[in-house]
């Protein structure tokens, strides 16, 4: 049986069809191209954040581990610091008591005539001579009159005599013989141990000095004026310190 003919309004539904379809898989290709485009940039996005996330988390541990490398170092080098002092002073300290037991010996009274010598020698005092100042020479002129002129007298008389040494020679050299035996002219430091040695050199030497003890000099002596304008210290302490800062260096390099 032959099919019969299609009719024009079916021809043209069929053809609308077909458009239709080829419409519907036009959008549906484009939606899925758009799609993928916009799955794209926020894949895009989704990178760039997460990149800046881990470039600022990297950030704040570079600084973070910086700054506990850093509070580490302080500590490390404050603990290095004192570690070095007490090896110092360990080693110094040693020393001290070796020094201590040599004090009995006459190695030891050689040593502490020559450090008075140098104190002496510093302060300007020797057994020639009297360093006889303005201060001291007014003191000493009040001394002698009892009382009986003001310090500003005293002072004004002083810078006189001073002030023309030539002319007043015969004169000082009789006050500096006189205060030399009646007027301590320095005052020496010492232990308790070393009074006795301390007073026999002196006695040796002819110089009238107040000689007073110091708990803190282990050995050795310290000197200063009477007016305390010069002081020499030649304590095995303070020849110690400056033995410490002349070799700690190399003790530490040696030892460290």
């Amino acid at each position: 049986m032959k099919a019969e003919p299609k009719s024009a309004v079916e021809e043209i539904l069929k053809g609308l069809e077909e458009e239709g379809e080829r419409e519907k898989q036009k959008i549906l290709k484009e939606a899925r191209l758009e799609a993928k485009k916009i799955l794209e940039q926020a894949k895009l996005r989704a990178k760039e954040a997460y990149e800046e996330i881990i470039k600022n988390e990297s950030t704040r541990i570079q600084a973070e581990t910086s700054k506990i490398l850093r509070k580490a170092s302080i500590e490390a080098e404050k603990r290095l610091a004192e570690v070095k002092s007490k090896f110092l002073s360990e080693v110094f300290e040693k020393a001290i008591s070796k020094i201590e037991n040599l004090k009995k010996t006459k190695r030891y009274e050689e040593s502490f005539r020559r450090l008075l010598e140098e104190c002496l020698s510093e302060v300007g005092i020797s057994l020639k001579h009297f360093n006889l100042d303005e201060d001291s020479l007014a003191e000493y002129l009040i001394e002698i009159t009892k009382g009986k002129i003001s310090k500003e007298e005293a002072v004004e008389a002083a810078e006189k005599i001073l002030k023309d040494r030539d002319k007043n020679s015969l004169l000082l050299e009789q006050i500096l013989r006189h205060m030399k035996k009646t007027k301590p002219s320095i005052i020496v430091y010492c232990s308790q141990d070393d009074v006795k040695l301390a007073e026999k050199i002196l006695s040796e030497m002819k110089i009238n000095a107040k000689i007073k003890t110091d708990a803190n000099i282990k050995g050795g002596v310290k000197v200063s004026t009477v007016n305390g304008r010069i002081i020499v210290d030649n304590s095995l302490n303070a020849r110690m310190e400056k033995l410490k800062r002349l070799y700690t260096k190399e003790l530490i390099e040696k030892y460290l």
